[in-house]
Formats: C-alpha cells, sequence, structure tokens
C-alpha cells in the first residue's frame, strides 16, 4: 500500500483550507482519495505510529546467557534487533591451524546485530569477573578472529544459520568457539598485554595455567558496558 499526503493551502481554499488530501493506493493498485482536516490527520498519524510503538511482539525462549537486547518482528515473523549476551569464564579448546590447545577462557559479551533473521555482525568484548552490570569494563577480546578495534567478529567461511528464536544465539556461540583462529586480527600488546608476535606464544603461556589471567585484558574503547549499550541502541 503507498500513501500521497498532499498539503497546499494555496489550492485547498474555501471548504479545503488547512486541509490536506489523502491518495491511498492499495495492493490492487486501486486509488482512494479525500480531503482531510490537518487536525484530524495529525490525530491519525498519532494514533499509527503508537499502535506501532506498542505493537506486541512474541520473544520466544531467550538465550541461555541473556543480558539486554531490543528486537522487533516484521509481518513474516522475522526477528530484527540487537542482542547482548553474557558468557561466563569457562575451560575449552581452541584450534589454532594445527594444533589444539585446552585453555581457560575469560569471561565474554557477545552482541548480535539480527535483520529479518539472518545475524548482520557480531561483536565480542572479555569481561572481568563473575557477575556483570552497566558499569563492568569492557576489554579486547584476547585471541584471533575479532577485531581490536572495532569488536567485530570475522566468521570466515562458516554459515550462520537464520535466527527464528532467540534462543538459537546459544547455538551461534557454540559455532564462534569452535572456530578455527590464527593471527589474523590478533595484535601485539593490544590482544592482550602479553608482547607475543605470534598468538600460539599467547595459548603455549594460557595451556600451562589453572585460570585465565584477567589481569593480562586490554581495555576497550569503551568505558564500560552501560556506554556500549547506549551506542547499540541509540
Amino acid at each position: 500500500m503507498i500513501v500521497h499526503i498532499t498539503m497546499d493551502s494555496k489550492n485547498f481554499e474555501g471548504q479545503y483550507f488547512n486541509a490536506a488530501h489523502v491518495e491511498v493506493i492499495d495492493d490492487r493498485e486501486i486509488h482512494y482519495s479525500k480531503y482531510i482536516s490537518i487536525e484530524n490527520l495529525l490525530k491519525l498519524l498519532s494514533k499509527s505510529k503508537y499502535e506501532e510503538k506498542n505493537r506486541e511482539h512474541h520473544i520466544g525462549t531467550l538465550p541461555q546467557y541473556y543480558f539486554d537486547g531490543m528486537i522487533n518482528r516484521d509481518d513474516d515473523e522475522r526477528l530484527s534487533g540487537k542482542i547482548v549476551l553474557t558468557i561466563p569464564k569457562r575451560k575449552g579448546t581452541v584450534q589454532f591451524e594445527e594444533t589444539s590447545y585446552e585453555i581457560y577462557f575469560p569471561a565474554f559479551l557477545f552482541c548480535f546485530s539480527l535483520r529479518k533473521g539472518r545475524i548482520n555482525d557480531t561483536y565480542v568484548f572479555a569481561l572481568k569477573g563473575e557477575k556483570w552490570n552497566r558499569n563492568s569494563r569492557l576489554y579486547n577480546y584476547p585471541f584471533g578472529n575479532v577485531s581490536t578495534s572495532s569488536h567485530k567478529v570475522c566468521w570466515g567461511r562458516n554459515q550462520l544459520p537464520v535466527i527464528d528464536s532467540l534462543h538459537q544465539l546459544d547455538m551461534v556461540c557454540s559455532l564462534f568457539f569452535d572456530s578455527s583462529t590464527n593471527n589474523d586480527y590478533y595484535t601485539k600488546g593490544v590482544s592482550t598485554k602479553w608482547k607475543h608476535d605470534n598468538l600460539r606464544g599467547v595459548l603455549e603461556r594460557l595451556k600451562k595455567r589453572d585460570s585465565f589471567p584477567e589481569h593480562i585484558l586490554v581495555p576497550s574503547q569503551y568505558s564500560n558496558i552501560g556506554t556500549y549499550l547506549d551506542s547499540v541502541f541509540k
């Protein structure tokens, strides 16, 4: 449907003074038109905006580590919006080129940008501690596959699933951790405070530890989670 609204006091004088000409073209290309007062037009537009803003959307099952988000579903129920997850510290495997490393990970914050069921962008930060709020500091991701400047994930050849329900993002996080990595996006002294020229040097040191040394994390350009969320949801 297409709506044309024309407001022209020069042509709409007399009985149409302070009026608007509204023409509607429906999906069958049939034209309808009428004059309406500016006052009533503004009321209708305000009501339409209010109803769209307050339209209820089915959320579905939330991801396991949901932190914050803003979503919308279109007429075909396709998801769009921003979803933020916080993944607690854990032990896992990093596949670096041809070598597998069993190491401890810090906690992470993931931000997914969705459009019509597709993941447009993914951003990842490291976190310290075990409980977080808007005042918690964000740090650079300490390994490969994530830009230390934009914090955006490079998915490479990974095929990301269509997201019909938010809980599927748990699977996407698993896909991220299972992806092999290399020195792409690893930056000496910026990914971590350790000054290794190669990510392998970092992994070789981490495999000998029984926890992740959070003191090696490098602060990001965002002062805290709240500052980052304000930029995401603006």
